[in-house]
């Protein structure tokens, strides 16, 4: 076998070896494109500038209603992500759901870069930031009241 042969067949077996590791990764970046986000409200800070937007995110059947939750600019659009701070679910029904349809949220400015958020006992935590940018986050496993 001369060196072109073995360069071409290097080559074909390298491509049939890539095959499966690409399918993988187009599944996993198709998966989040099937994500949806409905906002469920939006608080603003005491200054205006910032605002905490809480959504719920699904991401099709074989998985459980989330609530999230993003830190952004009062004037951005919530971006097609998860939460940059906040994402919980119901634990498979160990939470009651909310307006959103998984796990209810309270959200409480304190000042401008102090935020606490409220959520039930038994919800899962995915992801909890105890801070964003300049605004520090502080979580209360106790069930938000209808005024929060």
């Amino acid at each position: 076998m001369d060196r072109r042969e073995k360069v071409t067949w290097a080559g074909a077996i390298v491509g049939v070896l890539s095959l499966p590791l690409l399918t993988v990764y187009v599944a996993f970046s198709e998966c989040d494109s099937m994500c949806g986000n409905h906002i469920v409200r939006e608080y603003r800070s005491p200054n205006g500038r910032t605002k905490l937007t809480v959504f719920e995110r699904d991401c099709g059947a074989t998985t459980d209603f989330s609530t999230q939750a993003s830190v952004l600019p009062a004037q951005t659009t919530l971006p097609h992500d998860s939460g940059n701070v906040l994402a919980i679910d119901s634990n498979h029904g160990e939470v009651a759901p909310g307006e959103g349809g998984g796990p209810a949220l309270g959200v409480r400015w304190v000042s401008d870069t102090q935020l606490v958020l409220y959520y039930c006992e038994g919800a899962r935590v995915f992801r909890a930031e105890p801070k964003h940018e300049s605004i520090n986050i502080a979580y209360e496993r106790s069930c938000p009241s209808p005024e929060r």
